[in-house]
């Protein structure tokens, strides 16, 4: 191969390479308009809110932008009923989560929202299946009904901000751990719903407690009584036989 072909043929690959890496920029770009524009939204002050999601996920990871708009908030009814939706993920930015946002996500397991401070009325009222929760260390207000039959939620903590909870918020959590280390306010709505505490128990699981275990030790006593009775009359038999 002389100069000129080899020129030639290195010219061309360089070509192929080029074009190659265009098309998978291109590739990765469109794949990127795609997911981003399955979210609608609409612009409000200092930002955008997701209104809805055109799609059936199973895993939802709200960005922090959108067309150069920053994330906010989760909009009322925005992604409430969606059939298959197990985890959310959204990003610091998005501060507060509508009404009845989530509502009725009977699948919805996992809820990750590190900056939310705000979660409204019924935001996920009937999700059954909702255990997991990861919410900002500055949550301000939780409202009325917000997590009504979240039978299988497990953890909350109630950080000194939580200033409002509302009616029902927690009713039918019956699983639930709320952590009131940092909130006589939580402390009150604990003790109403009969929610099991940090390093302390609510006055009727008290009770319950302590008659279970008044109970067990009536249980245990009268088991010994039977048993030394029964060896009592064991040994008067076998002195009666020996007379």
């Amino acid at each position: 191969m002389d100069r000129k072909d080899e020129l030639r043929h290195k010219i061309l690959l360089t070509a192929a390479l080029i074009a190659l890496s265009a098309i998978i920029l291109l590739l990765v770009l469109r794949f990127r308009d795609n997911t981003l524009a399955e979210f609608t939204y609409e612009e409000v002050d200092g930002g955008v809110t997701i209104k809805g999601y055109q799609g059936d996920p199973d895993t939802l990871e709200v960005p922090e932008q959108i067309d150069g708009y920053t994330v906010v908030a989760i909009a009322d009814n925005a992604l409430a009923s969606q059939p298959r939706l197990q985890e959310v993920i959204l990003p610091e930015t998005v501060t507060e989560i509508g009404e009845a946002a989530f509502a009725d996500c009977e699948m919805l397991e996992s809820v990750e929202a590190p900056g939310v401070t705000v979660i409204r009325l019924e935001a996920f009222q009937g999700c059954t299946e909702l255990a997991d929760v990861i919410f900002s260390d500055r949550l301000a207000a939780v409202e009325d009904r917000a997590f009504q039959g979240c039978s299988k939620l497990r953890a909350l903590k109630a950080p000194a901000t939580l200033a409002e909870i509302g009616t029902d918020a927690f009713a039918g959590c019956g699983n639930l751990h709320l952590d009131v280390s940092e909130n006589p306010l939580a402390a009150e709505v604990a003790e109403q719903y009969g929610l099991s505490t940090d390093g302390s128990d609510t006055s009727d699981g008290m009770w319950l407690r302590i008659a279970g275990a008044t109970l067990l030790l009536g249980a245990f006593v009268a088991a010994i009584w039977i048993i030394l009775s029964r060896i009592s009359r064991s040994k008067q038999g076998r002195k009666s036989e020996a007379s």
